[in-house]
């Protein structure tokens, strides 16, 4: 009678579950993260939680060009949603002594040419904290224009300039000298 049951209503029942449209989120790429390290990507952010998330906050995603995918898995698994951890590609671990090292650091410099606008524009916050500028880098443009294309028409609203900069030093983390 369970094998009967099984033969009837199983077909319908696999039927009901939702497919998810991941788009480029359900493949296989490299891309770097935040701090530049090269990662394989394995589709692991194909879920309905990330889905949910970008529809939400960017609506056009799957539409993005594929320079953008970076930046998207980065903020994924920023947002806790996906369901694996990205392989580090090419790693091999080797000792050497050097008795003189100079560290090694990336710098990200306000670029005098970028058309910043209000980015460019130092301001105080209320709580006696002041922003410099240090977010007019090509990374920090970059990262707004994906994120939200009119955030240069927000330049009256305080609050929302605030949360701007907060995103820049969180999630993109593209500004000098944070």
């Amino acid at each position: 009678m369970k094998s009967q049951f099984l033969i009837l209503f199983l077909p319908f029942l696999v039927n009901c579950q939702r497919e998810l449209d991941c788009g480029f989120l359900n493949s296989t790429f490299e891309y770097e993260d935040w701090k530049n390290v090269t990662k394989t990507y394995v589709g692991g952010c194909c879920t309905l939680d990330c889905l949910e998330w970008l529809d939400t906050n960017v609506s056009d995603w799957r539409e993005k060009l594929d320079n953008w995918n970076s930046y998207i898995i980065n903020i994924l698994y920023d947002q806790h949603c996906c369901n694996d951890t990205p392989a580090t590609v090419g790693t091999t671990e080797t000792s050497t002594i050097i008795p003189f090292t100079t560290p090694t650091t990336t710098i990200i410099s306000v670029d005098e040419h970028l058309d910043c606008h209000w980015l460019r524009d130092p301001f105080n916050y209320s709580n006696g904290l002041s922003y410099t500028g240090s977010c007019c880098t090509q990374q920090c443009l970059d990262y707004l224009s994906w994120t939200n294309p009119l955030w240069m028409k927000f330049y009256e609203e305080f609050s929302s300039r605030m949360e701007f900069i907060s995103r820049l030093n969180t999630e993109a983390k593209c500004c000098v000298g944070k």
